[in-house]
């Protein structure tokens, strides 16, 4: 969600404080405006001294207060909720939920820790991505290289080659209001002729995502909450990627098999 950003000079202080040294210490350079703002946080473009990419997520200030504000005033109106006799129970229960989703949202800490668990879903593959076993059966079906004899000018390099691809998280760096993690260059999955021109299949990239979709909900039970095409993109050598682990979710074993049976 775009959205006009805090000041730039805001970000640097917030950083400088929750790293304890000075921005030009931590970094060769940094982007002088966010490369992207959104409700909780913004995110700058930054080299480390080392010549490594990254990116550094920053906290909006005073977030923590305006969701706790929010908190009370959810709470107030799940308490008038419990005075009507057809209130629902579990609508109690999925704001008290809601809530504990909000604040998990700006714990950077857990977010990082969410990036590295979801990574492990798929650590049994090649280390520059994360294989999905639907792109194992496709590329023994149908694979094919990029040329100018492709049936519909739409390449399969995504049947080759693609994974999922989760940034590298650099915990030195990061804090429970400043996360630092690998730089992802990508192609949204909404840019047909972007892709088309990287030699990738759009409609292969989205069979991916609904196939590893499906495994984080049936199989392991832990699952990107928010898989919005502003939190995936695929990469030139077409992995799927994906951003944001704030909003993550959790579905006992009885569960999935209620799924599953369905």
């Amino acid at each position: 969600d775009q959205i006009p950003p805090f000041p730039t000079h805001v970000a640097i202080k917030s950083i400088e404080n929750e790293l304890g040294i000075p921005v030009s210490e931590i970094f060769a350079d940094i982007s002088p405006e966010p490369i992207a703002a959104a409700s909780i946080g913004q995110v700058y473009k930054a080299h480390l001294h080392s010549g490594e990419l990254v990116a550094v997520k920053v906290q909006r200030p005073g977030i923590s207060l305006l969701l706790t504000l929010d908190a009370l005033l959810f709470h107030m109106i799940g308490g008038q909720l419990k005075r009507f006799a057809k209130a629902r129970k579990d609508l109690l229960v999925a704001v008290n939920e809601m809530v504990r989703h909000m604040f998990d949202e700006i714990d950077y800490i857990l977010e990082a820790r969410n990036a590295e668990r979801f990574a492990s879903l798929y650590s049994d593959c090649p280390s520059n991505g994360y294989l999905c076993p639907y792109n194992v059966l496709m590329s023994t079906a149908h694979g094919q290289t990029c040329n100018q004899n492709s049936k519909d000018g739409i390449t399969n390099k995504t049947k080759n080659a693609s994974g999922i691809k989760v940034p590298k998280i650099y915990w030195g760096l990061t804090r429970k209001a400043v996360l630092t993690m690998e730089w992802l260059d990508g192609i949204k999955l909404t840019d047909e002729t972007a892709l088309k021109k990287a030699c990738l299949n759009q409609r292969e990239l989205i069979d991916q995502g609904v196939y590893c979709s499906l495994r984080q909900l049936l199989d392991v039970g832990f699952f990107h909450a928010d898989p919005h095409p502003g939190n995936l993109f695929a990469t030139s050598s077409g992995f799927l990627a994906y951003l944001d682990f704030g909003m993550m979710g959790d579905i006992p074993r009885h569960y999935r098999v209620g799924l599953i049976q369905v």
